[in-house]
């Protein structure tokens, strides 16, 4: 069995109230495996239903209050992802990975 394999997941838990997440920006360390767990506290409206993150994760994930959003982030090179919204592409925030 490889080290790889037996590498331990990172849980990470944001939280977005409808204009900003919490934290604004998420930092995480090149070539480690995370989830980050996305907690909306209200619905968004507008063109802000959705939010997807090129580069990362390029699903299409709806907003709905308390439905968590879940993303997989592994081995994925150093830069700054930004989140954006699913309609316009609008920035919401960043993940940065070192």
């Amino acid at each position: 069995i490889s080290n790889q394999n037996l590498e331990e997941i990172k849980k990470i838990t944001a939280t977005h109230n409808w204009v900003w997440v919490f934290p604004e920006f998420i930092e995480l360390s090149w070539a480690k495996k995370y989830e980050v767990t996305i907690i909306p506290e209200s619905d968004w409206l507008g063109c802000f239903y959705s939010m997807t993150i090129p580069g990362i994760d390029n699903t299409e994930h709806l907003i709905k209050k308390w439905v968590p959003i879940v993303i997989n982030i592994e081995n994925k090179k150093p830069w700054r992802y930004k989140i954006v919204c699913g309609s316009m592409w609008m920035y919401m925030w960043n993940i940065i990975i070192k």
